[in-house]
């Protein structure tokens, strides 16, 4: 486990506000959605953003997919080596954590939670996915949250 818990809240906030902006000012590559939440994880962590295996196709997301398990298994190997929780489906989605999402017209993706929804218990999550950025409320499948810092 990284250990590197040691970020503020504010730092924390302004690593997502950095995210949001430079997502909303790129493009997008046709699978980012593991790759911009996967920085944003390292970012928010302390932590060094380290390349993941590559996966510039359907073909190879899938292969990798499938030898890891699935995406939330996938996920949540990265996320925790990071030293973010899993957290379980009584967890309201709060700002800054990261998700396996079902959204509308991209189905199941890694997202960043923006904030709770006018949907109780549902976040408002943005991910990036075939040319375009997409922010939605939406249930999740899975959630990770940084835990407090440590001083």
């Amino acid at each position: 486990m990284a250990g590197l818990v040691t970020m503020s809240a504010a730092d924390r906030e302004a690593v997502l506000t950095a995210t949001i902006a430079r997502w909303a000012s790129s493009g997008c590559a046709a699978f980012p959605c593991g790759l911009e939440v996967w920085r944003y994880a390292c970012e928010a962590s302390g932590a060094e953003v380290t390349a993941l295996p590559p996966h510039q196709s359907r073909r190879q997301m899938s292969a990798l997919l499938k030898r890891e398990g699935g995406l939330v298994a996938y996920a949540g190997k990265l996320m925790t080596s990071l030293g973010w929780r899993a957290g379980n489906m009584a967890y309201a989605p709060r700002r800054g954590d990261v998700g396996v999402v079902n959204l509308g017209g991209m189905g199941l993706t890694c997202a960043i939670c923006l904030g709770e929804s006018q949907y109780p218990g549902i976040g408002n999550w943005m991910a990036k996915g075939d040319g375009h950025v997409l922010t939605a409320a939406a249930p999740r499948l899975a959630i990770w949250r940084l835990p407090c810092p440590r001083p």
